[in-house]
């Protein structure tokens, strides 16, 4: 009876321990009014790959992102690859994050050959940027 009472408490104490990675609606800027409201008081910062536009809302509770590449950029399944890419690279960051961030990433140029270590290398790199200048 004791042995099973631990083993729960163990799996429970995992429970709280794993960090939770999803990537809900709720972490996403979508609405036009939304992106408005974030170009009015952003500041902008240049990478290799991207341009970051971030500010601080203290009326959120979870760091939020915005990602927009041009049709002009390129075709449509690297548009949707550099998109799936960043995503991604929020997703496993954004635990780093502070909170009341929010952050729009455009798309300098896109070539077939960019990899996830260069997209990732760039936004990490940017967001120590942010840490530097907050």
């Amino acid at each position: 009876m004791v042995e099973i009472l631990l083993t729960e408490e163990e799996e429970s104490a995992e429970k709280d321990l794993q960090l939770n990675f999803s990537f809900p609606k709720k972490l996403k800027i979508r609405k036009k009014l939304e992106y408005k409201s974030l170009y009015k008081s952003c500041i902008r910062l240049k990478g290799s790959n991207i341009y970051l536009d971030y500010r601080f809302n203290e009326k959120l509770e979870l760091p939020r992102i915005g990602i927009t590449i041009s049709s002009k950029t390129a075709k449509a399944h690297l548009r949707n690859k550099f998109k799936r890419i960043i995503k991604e690279i929020f997703r496993l960051n954004r635990h780093k994050l502070n909170k009341s961030l929010e952050i729009h990433i455009l798309a300098k140029s896109m070539s077939q050959d960019m990899t996830y270590i260069e997209l990732e290398k760039d936004f990490l790199n940017l967001m120590n940027q942010i840490k530097k200048l907050s």
